[in-house]
């Protein structure tokens, strides 16, 4: 259910922090339903998940994003590389 939510939050990109929120306060696994959505096939899900990736703080994120970084759409390696940047992860 929880996924089912945040996919939806984030293929839309409205109130995308505050399902989150809500979804943290349930205990949920968010940061692992975003890195699941990095291989979602609509490029702009991904996107979302990357940048969210990046807000959250989690270290757990950066290998994920590190092999965005290798991605084709340059559009998605600026949007990861970004979000390590927000990490502050020194790799």
């Amino acid at each position: 259910m929880a996924a089912c939510l945040l996919e939806s939050a984030i293929s839309s990109n409205s109130q995308l922090k505050g399902w989150i929120g809500f979804l943290r306060q349930l205990g949920e696994p968010v940061v692992e339903i975003l890195i699941d959505a990095l291989s979602d096939k609509d490029k702009q899900v991904r996107k979302v998940a990357i940048g969210a990736l990046g807000h959250l703080g989690d270290l757990l994120a950066v290998d994920p994003l590190i092999a965005i970084m290798k991605d084709e759409d340059k559009d998605l390696c600026v949007e990861a590389a970004k979000s390590l940047g927000h990490l502050g992860d020194k790799r």
